[in-house]
């Protein structure tokens, strides 16, 4: 299921940002999936494949891919896989969640 990770963050984080606005909203990202989790008894792919919860997963656009497990590992870049894999490796060390409790990464005023 780690893998789920990478692909919804590939497919949500915006390919222009570079630096720390891309750290930051990977991160975020990273974060809310953690924290929607937490909510939904750990089912990780259950939050992940929520209707509307992350637009190119599952909602009801053409491009949506219906599922993560639709999802191509070749979306995937060297560059998401290492953040990804740096940031929970730093969540899993103590790291605070960079979203605190909320469960939207784009609009936490409104988890």
């Amino acid at each position: 299921r780690g893998l789920d990770f990478h692909k919804v963050t590939a497919t949500e984080v915006v390919p222009s940002l570079k630096g720390e606005a891309f750290s930051n909203q990977l991160k975020g990202i990273v974060d809310t999936i953690l924290n929607r989790s937490f909510y939904n008894n750990g089912d990780v792919r259950g939050v992940i494949n929520k209707r509307w919860a992350f637009s190119d997963i599952n909602t009801p656009r053409k491009s949506a891919y219906g599922s993560v497990q639709n999802v191509p590992m070749a979306r995937v870049s060297e560059k998401i896989k290492n953040g990804v894999l740096a940031h929970l490796k730093n969540r899993s060390m103590g790291e605070e969640s960079s979203v605190g409790g909320n469960l939207d990464y784009a609009n936490p005023l409104l988890s």
